[in-house]
């Protein structure tokens, strides 16, 4: 059993990626979830096909997941919540009370996986409790903030395997501003960059640290090459994990292909 989280920048493709992968896996037999979808089957709402009612019901089910763990997570949360509490000024509280429910629902969709997850099966997660990274740590505005991203890592649950999709930081500009993201005020191409420029600085550091590093499969700029860690001998599982990685890749650049090729 594993469960794998996507990290990388905003726009850098994960959930692309993760509908490719588990497009790949569907036609091999293999059992793979998106975490969301996992946490509806377990609460015996899968059949439920409209997505506003799903992602109420998700959201619902995780947080109270998130606070059954209390214990088992305490001291994560008390990191962010005096993290959150030190945010400046200029940081509304509807934004930090929605950071909140954010990392809750992120704790709580993990933690639904560990406990229910089988043998032979994966779950993917789409910005999982590793990727609350972005959300606490990167800002337009910093002022104050004393960021320790060892303490980060050393209590935020992590995912069996890390696929870190790394991109070009002037196609994460474009693909942002045209997809709009709430934390960049009006659209402006100028704060888009910093906060991409701020993104890829986080994760380039986080997934440095060893605990990380031995999990990670790290995805270059074009999608053509992935790193697998040195210092781990990967099982039977991971093999699996990797194969539908790549293979999830390729449906992607098959697609994009498809989309971009300029005809004469």
């Amino acid at each position: 059993m594993s469960c794998i989280e996507l990290i990388g920048c905003t726009s850098a493709g994960k959930s692309t990626l993760i509908n490719a992968i588990l497009q790949f896996c569907r036609g091999e037999g293999i059992d793979a979830w998106l975490g969301e979808d996992f946490v509806l089957k377990q609460a015996g709402f899968e059949k439920i096909k409209n997505e506003a009612a799903r992602a109420v019901l998700v959201n619902l089910i995780a947080i109270f997941f998130a606070f059954a763990s209390w214990r088992k997570n305490n001291k994560f949360y008390g990191y962010t919540i005096r993290f959150i509490s030190q945010l400046p000024a200029s940081v509304r509280l509807s934004e930090k009370l929605y950071i909140g429910k954010n990392i809750l629902k992120n704790i709580g969709i993990y933690e639904i996986v560990q406990r229910h997850i089988a043998d032979n099966q994966f779950v993917f997660l789409d910005e999982g409790p590793f990727h609350t990274a972005q959300v606490l740590f990167v800002r337009l505005a910093s002022e104050g903030q004393n960021i320790d991203l060892s303490t980060f890592v050393s209590l935020v649950p992590l995912p069996d395997i890390a696929i870190y999709l790394q991109q070009d930081e002037d196609v994460l500009i474009r693909r942002t501003l045209v997809r709009k993201h709430k934390r960049i005020p009006d659209g402006s191409h100028a704060f888009a960059k910093l906060f991409i420029k701020g993104s890829i600085a986080t994760f380039d550091k986080l997934v440095q640290y060893p605990e990380v590093k031995q999990r990670l499969l790290k995805v270059d700029n074009n999608n053509e090459h992935i790193t697998v860690p040195e210092s781990e001998q990967f099982s039977s599982l991971s093999q699996i994990v990797l194969k539908a990685l790549q293979a999830g890749l390729d449906l992607v650049n098959l697609e994009y292909l498809k989309t971009y090729v300029i005809r004469d």
